[in-house]
């Protein structure tokens, strides 16, 4: 028996010894440095923190040989493996309207003429679409549009590249698969993709669909990705958390802050976990961010700094994994980001899921053909698209075909059609009153179809009912693939009060009915307006 227990007692050792070791870093070769690996955590606005945590590695020399990261520490990640020095990453992120990275409308300017009319009257700005007799609405707040332009404009130079290793700094991103709740470790693809998919909090982005998956933010599944660390080969971590802290039961006053305290314990439960599996020879860095919330972009100056200050505080454990000045000088030679000689475009093509409006996309981006590539105009065009609001989301990625001497460049455009489209309803309501028993109120809805044939025909109907009942109803064909020229028969039919006044004294009251059949042919000129003739 005691024999029995002796072995039993040698093979949980033996066990726990092979866990252990499974967890642990691999020791490197003798006369060989450790690979290091950066590990960079989710946190929303207060990831701008791992920026001033890159300053400080850069300044005592440190090397990174691989990076992990989740949600915002994928884009600054994904940023930094792409060659982007933390001075060339911190001008980018300063240049962002953050603010209006996460308002997917395009400015007024930019809408199509059509979509502008859209706002003319009093109705709700509600997207609400219509099918099958079911109303839908979005799959998120916001579909990401102006942060994935930005993502692809930061990372244009990369699109060709077959896997992530092949960067400047192996690198992957962590995302989530919506349908399987599993963490997706993102290391080949699509860089801005996988950057913008790592980000994608449920409910507020839409999100990333890659390969047939629906992919959301990482932080979810895995917000410190210190195990797909271990994956890439590291033999030592730097591990920078800037997760947010737990609220006090002060601050538990309500049904959102409390859901938010319920995700923060599932995301910090597991956090913990990765963080116990640090080594000795790791180093864990966690800024004292405070308050600072993961939407406190305004403050991007002053969450720098204190991630410097965090890494700093670690600087003799940091210190230690130094390398010469030489040593230091070829690493970033290698990491340099090559110049980008802009190919002239030869061609555009449409991906598969944007065929139906291949006439309308190509007919657009037109003008960049026989051009260098210029990712402002391109921009500008692919704002265009956006503006016409038939999509969810346009990009575009540099594409070539053929071999040798006929190798071309081209680009590829991706338009998804709205989810929640092509048909919509808005509502609204308007009441008025001069407080001298004058009072008017009018409900109204409007119906429209949208993209009724290749050129884009709208059928749309107003009804409002109230002081001023009014039908009106309006099918509008453009005559080309550009959406210039175009007729549009409509029938309006409206009833209304007409007051007579004398000196300010009213003498007499009129029910005017009205009914109007009109066939218009006119023109739109750019998104600024039209003129008509019928």
């Amino acid at each position: 028996m005691r024999r029995l227990a002796a072995r039993v007692m040698c093979l949980a050792v033996l066990l726990a010894g092979a866990a252990h070791a499974g967890r642990a870093a691999a020791r490197p070769a003798p006369g060989r440095r450790p690979r290091i690996c950066l590990v960079l955590s989710g946190g929303g606005a207060r990831g701008l923190a791992h920026i001033g945590v890159l300053r400080v590695l850069e300044r005592l020399r440190v090397p990174v040989d691989c990076i992990a990261g989740t949600s915002m520490g994928a884009i600054v990640g994904g940023l930094y493996a792409s060659g982007m020095t933390p001075e060339q990453i911190d001008s980018a992120v300063r240049s962002v309207d953050w603010q209006e990275a996460f308002y997917d409308s395009p400015p007024r300017q930019d809408l199509a003429f059509r979509r502008k009319q859209d706002d003319r009257n009093f109705l709700v700005h509600l997207p609400i679409g219509l099918k099958h007799g079911r109303f839908l609405l979005p799959k998120g707040l916001i579909q990401g549009q102006k942060l994935q332009e930005t993502l692809r404009r930061l990372t244009l130079r990369y699109q060709h590249v077959a896997s992530f290793d092949s960067l400047p700094t192996p690198f992957r991103a962590v995302a989530t698969d919506l349908v399987s709740g599993k963490p997706v470790i993102l290391g080949s693809g699509d860089l801005a993709e996988a950057m913008r998919a790592s980000m994608s909090a449920p409910g507020l982005f839409a999100p990333v669909q890659d390969h047939g998956r629906l992919l959301v933010d990482g932080g979810i599944t895995e917000n410190l990705p210190i195990d797909v660390a271990r994956a890439m080969g590291a033999d030592v971590l730097i591990v920078d958390d800037v997760e947010s802290p737990l609220v006090s039961r002060r601050h538990l006053n309500s049904a959102l802050a409390i859901s938010n305290q319920m995700l923060a314990i599932l995301v910090r439960r597991d956090s913990d976990r990765q963080k116990a599996t640090l080594g000795p020879a790791d180093v864990l860095i966690e800024p004292k961010l405070g308050r600072t919330g993961s939407t406190d972009f305004t403050v991007a100056a002053q969450t720098i700094r204190l991630g410097e200050q965090a890494a700093l505080a670690m600087r003799a454990r940091l210190a230690a994994l130094s390398v010469s000045p030489a040593a230091y000088r070829r690493y970033l030679a290698r990491r340099a980001r090559p110049a980008l000689r802009p190919p002239t475009i030869r061609f555009v093509r449409v991906d598969a899921a944007s065929r139906p409006y291949a006439r309308t996309i190509l007919a657009t981006m037109r003008p960049v053909i026989g051009r260098r590539l210029d990712a402002a105009r391109i921009g500008a065009l692919i704002t265009e698209l956006y503006g016409l609001g038939l999509f969810e989301s346009v990009d575009y990625r540099i594409v070539t075909q053929g071999r040798g001497a006929a190798r071309r460049s081209g680009i590829e455009v991706s338009a998804r059609a709205k989810s929640w489209g092509p048909n919509y309803v808005r509502f609204g309501l308007k009441l008025q009153d001069d407080f001298q028993g004058n009072s008017q109120y009018n409900a109204a809805a409007r119906f429209l179809v949208t993209e009724v044939n290749d050129l884009g025909g709208e059928w749309r109907t107003d009804l409002q009912i109230g002081s001023n009942p009014k039908v009106l109803t309006e099918f509008y064909q453009p005559l080309s693939a550009r959406r210039r020229w175009f007729v549009a028969p409509s029938l309006r039919i409206e009833q209304r009060d007409l007051r007579v006044y004398t000196r300010d004294v009213e003498v007499a009251d009129f029910r005017e009915r009205e009914a109007e059949a009109d066939l218009d042919v006119g023109r739109e000129f750019g998104n600024w307006g039209e003129v008509r003739a019928g």
